[in-house]
């Protein structure tokens, strides 16, 4: 099995609160997609800025504090933690993320990212340990996220997988 790393870096500008810890059907976000993924992944790690989400009764890993703020930040640090071959990870907005979506990525055996009518979901992926560099390259270079998917083979998904949170209206 890969280990499976819910990410939880954003500011949650737009949301106006955290989004990781805001509930949808009364469970935190974090927890949902960890839930999710604790189905298909060997083990589920959280992955943030700070500790704010240790309540939750994941493990977390801290984002090393140096370095841009970036989207690409949390994937490093997945990466650099993982101790398999492969890392699945999966942001925190995505509060109805499927077992069965994320597996889809998993089952292909080789990098992979997630895709909606066409359109790439980078952080949706089951991507190499070995891409570490390129993703630390791509995260000094401030590159947006889905340049370090370019490689990865596109995996459709239920758009309902997909659906992303950025305000509290997309809740309901």
């Amino acid at each position: 099995m890969i280990p499976g790393f819910v990410l939880a870096g954003g500011a949650s500008r737009r949301f106006g609160a955290d989004k990781a810890l805001h509930p949808v059907e009364g469970v935190p976000m974090a927890a949902r997609v960890a839930r999710a993924m604790a189905e298909v992944a060997s083990s589920v790690t959280l992955v943030a800025p700070d500790r704010r989400l240790e309540d939750l009764g994941w493990p977390l890993l801290v984002e090393p504090a140096e370095g841009p703020r970036h989207p690409l930040r949390g994937v490093v640090a997945a990466l650099a933690a993982c101790a398999a071959p492969r890392a699945l990870l999966c942001p925190c907005d995505l509060p109805w993320m499927t077992p069965q979506a994320l597996a889809a990525l998993v089952d292909m055996g080789e990098p992979a990212v997630a895709a909606v009518d066409g359109r790439v979901h980078p952080l949706v992926a089951a991507l190499p340990v070995a891409w570490l560099p390129r993703a630390r390259a791509l995260l000094e270079a401030g590159a947006p996220c889905r340049a370090l998917v370019e490689p990865a083979r596109i995996v459709p998904l239920p758009a309902a997988a997909l659906r992303n949170v950025n305000r509290p209206e997309d809740v309901r």
